[in-house]
């Protein structure tokens, strides 16, 4: 293979990677309800095992605590190791990283946004930080498919 048809080829894959990552979101939302499975119903039981039992503790003892909702969906950062340069590689990272949350959380937060719940949203670890849920809430949100786990805010003293 010659220098001229290396170039090209990596230039191909470069192209059909950033298609990919372009088109397959947009099939996928487009894709008739149809095609798509529908979630198996979570049961209580099924959405207490995803709830620490610190939070459902703190929730008993003070009616209401703050939370971290992780959602399932992490982001494909593999391609990045086919980047050439550290700013390349930073910019990928960071703009998946920001859309999988985006596009992960927005449901979610719309049902926060409904209920007057106070949150943030972190994008790195996608996850939701919940700063005032009470037991019903944290259960509403463990029975949805989207979400993986419920953990407490811990916090650390440093001595």
């Amino acid at each position: 293979m010659n220098q001229k048809s290396g170039k090209l080829f990596n230039l191909f894959v470069v192209l059909s990677m950033l298609l990919g990552m372009v088109v397959t979101p947009a099939l996928a939302a487009s894709g008739s309800e149809a095609q798509a499975a529908p979630a198996a119903p979570v049961t209580q039981e099924d959405a207490a095992a995803k709830i620490d039992p610190q939070v459902l503790l703190e929730i008993k003892e003070s009616g209401a605590t703050e939370f971290f909702v992780w959602m399932k969906e992490k982001a494909d950062l593999s391609p990045a190791a086919n980047l050439k340069t550290k700013q390349e590689k930073g910019q990928f990272v960071f703009d998946a990283l920001r859309a999988t949350a985006e596009r992960t959380q927005k449901d979610l937060r719309a049902v926060l946004d409904a209920q007057g719940v106070e949150y943030r949203s972190f994008y790195i670890a996608n996850k939701i930080l919940v700063r005032s849920g009470g037991e019903a809430l944290a259960f509403e949100l463990a029975a949805r498919p989207d979400v993986a786990k419920i953990t407490p805010n811990q916090k650390y003293q440093l001595q």
